[in-house]
């Protein structure tokens, strides 16, 4: 997966990606980023211009990304997946 697509979700930027292994764990569609087909550049210009044209979209789609990635993905939210994971490793 691309740090970069991290990176713009995390700054609140809408963004758009193919759906492929990896991206589709992290991007939901139309909810905090755009999915496309890969090799289609057809859906990508549509999906650039639908960003563009919609600046209210564009703007949810940035926000709803940045709370995915501060829910999941902060050092605190991390920290705190592997306090649980090690609790119950630890009572096995």
């Amino acid at each position: 997966m691309s740090n970069a697509l991290l990176e713009a979700m995390s700054m609140g930027l809408p963004v758009i990606a193919t759906a492929v292994s990896g991206t589709v764990d992290i991007v939901s569609d139309r909810i905090d980023g755009l999915l496309i087909r890969p090799d289609s550049a057809e859906e990508l210009a549509q999906a650039m211009t639908t960003i563009i044209q919609d600046s209210d979209l564009a703007q949810k789609l940035g926000q709803q990304a940045r709370q995915k990635m501060v829910a999941e993905f902060s050092m605190e939210s991390v920290a705190r997946q592997y306090s649980e994971l090690y609790q119950q490793l630890r009572s096995r």
